[in-house]
């Protein structure tokens, strides 16, 4: 199962994840349309959800993490930065991390491949 995590939210709220290890992930439904521009036929199952409700929980093994990026312009309409459909590009890694980007390209997130997923109702908040 494939899993997207935005971030933004890894870095403000994740514990971080290399391959191997054990996750269990507050979850909702993917932003097909962004995900779509940014990966192409790549499609992930959730989305990793750590700020708004989430409507599951997926807990498995890590076994693949990509680390995606992708170029990005100015949106003349509302003067906002945008992946670039098409640009995107997913390098395999051996864990979360956020670096550096070449010039004119954006980090996003991961698309993190998990073994052994289980889904599961969310879990209470506190």
């Amino acid at each position: 199962m494939r899993v997207w995590v935005d971030g933004w939210q890894e870095e403000c709220c994740g514990d971080g994840f290399a391959v191997g290890d054990a996750v269990a992930w507050p979850v909702g439904a993917p932003d097909a349309a962004f995900l779509g521009a940014l990966l192409g036929d790549v499609t992930v199952a959730y989305a990793q959800e750590t700020h708004d409700e989430a409507s599951a929980e997926v807990a498995g093994t890590v076994v693949a993490i990509h680390r995606v990026s992708a170029r990005v312009a100015r949106d003349a309409k509302d003067r906002v930065y945008r992946a670039v459909a098409g640009t995107g590009l997913a390098l395999p890694v051996a864990s979360a991390g956020v670096v550096g980007e070449a010039t004119g390209r954006q980090f996003f997130g991961w698309v993190v491949e998990l073994d052994g997923a289980e889904v599961r109702p969310p879990r209470p908040p506190g």
